[in-house]
């Protein structure tokens, strides 16, 4: 695991979000980076017991904030809280998770070394040997809504604790979405009941984009028609003007290039030439001689004349 840094309120790197909060903790541990606290974002929270419903639904939403930039805050719980932070790091975006407990007793879960692996942050305000405890909870839910611009319920049942998330959305005056649902569907119970309290009702990701204008941000629209920068390029060029590899793509990568970044922008780049669902070709970079390896976001490999022909596309329809 990544080095822990103890942040007091004292110091520049506490989160500037929480210093608003009545209840804000005097410390705050943190492991990972540190500069996503500075970045715009969205907390997403639901059931631990999602249905199959909400769980496709988050992961639908997750997948399209996330390729726009915006940082993704949960809880790191089993259901809809692991499910947004997998699905933010899946499409190559940011993610924060916020626990209830210390990092000693969460850090064998596989979205914890996952987070900390995709260049994501894990806050606490307990020191590391701390157990979960199920008053820590309701404090937890209170930084997840304080650390984010605005709080999304994907789903909640009648009492659950994801209805404290958004009541405390509510209390420190944080925009909350919800979906609406069948009122006599008890899942869905909490997010039904959020709306007659104050909660915006949403049907996609564009409302939620739309609530902020001043910000600017892209919708996926914009962003699938961005060109392709002359290195990608040069990528393609090479890949097409060799011989492929009827497994892998092979690239000899400089050391001046930064891995995943050519990754992510490629990734985006190609987004609209499949349906927006998200690519990621299965590249094979030379680094000081050591192979790193990169597959697609349902471990599929995308072999290079798949890839050449997904850019013979792009090159047609831009």
């Amino acid at each position: 695991m990544k080095d822990i840094q103890l942040i007091s309120k004292l110091c520049s790197k506490y989160p500037k979000k929480l210093l608003s909060l009545e209840n804000s903790p005097d410390v705050i541990y943190a492991v990972g980076n540190l500069n996503l606290l500075d970045t715009f974002s969205l907390a997403v929270v639901g059931s631990r017991a999602c249905t199959m419903e909400a769980k496709a639904l988050t992961e639908k939403l997750v997948k399209e904030l996330a390729t726009l930039g915006i940082t993704i805050i949960s809880g790191m719980a089993n259901g809809i809280d692991s499910l947004a932070h997998e699905t933010a790091l899946n499409c190559g975006g940011n993610t924060i998770a916020v626990l209830g407990s210390g990092f000693d007793v969460a850090k064998g879960k596989k979205i914890f070394k996952k987070i900390l692996d995709g260049d994501g942050l894990i806050l606490s305000e307990y020191s590391p040997k701390v157990p979960a405890l199920k008053y820590h909870f309701p404090q937890r839910n209170s930084l997840i809504s304080g650390l984010s611009d605005g709080v999304i319920i994907t789903e909640a049942r009648k009492n659950s604790g994801t209805l404290l998330t958004a009541q405390h959305a509510l209390n420190q005056h944080k925009p909350l979405f919800t979906f609406p649902w069948n009122i006599d569907n008890e899942n869905y119970y909490g997010n039904n009941l959020i709306l007659t309290k104050g909660a915006r009702g949403i049907l996609s990701y564009k409302d939620i984009i739309d609530f902020y204008p001043k910000l600017n941000l892209p919708t996926l629209e914009k962003i699938s028609q961005k060109t392709i920068p002359e290195e990608y390029k040069n990528i393609y060029k090479t890949l097409k003007n060799n011989k492929l590899s009827d497994k892998f793509i092979y690239i000899n990568c400089t050391d001046n290039i930064n891995d995943k970044k050519i990754i992510n922008d490629l990734n985006d780049k190609l987004s609209i030439i499949t349906d927006n669902e998200i690519v990621l070709p299965a590249i094979i970079y030379y680094k000081n001689e050591k192979p790193v390896d990169y597959i697609d976001s349902t471990n599929q490999i995308l072999t290079g004349d798949k890839f050449v022909q997904l850019m013979d596309k792009w090159e047609v329809n831009k």
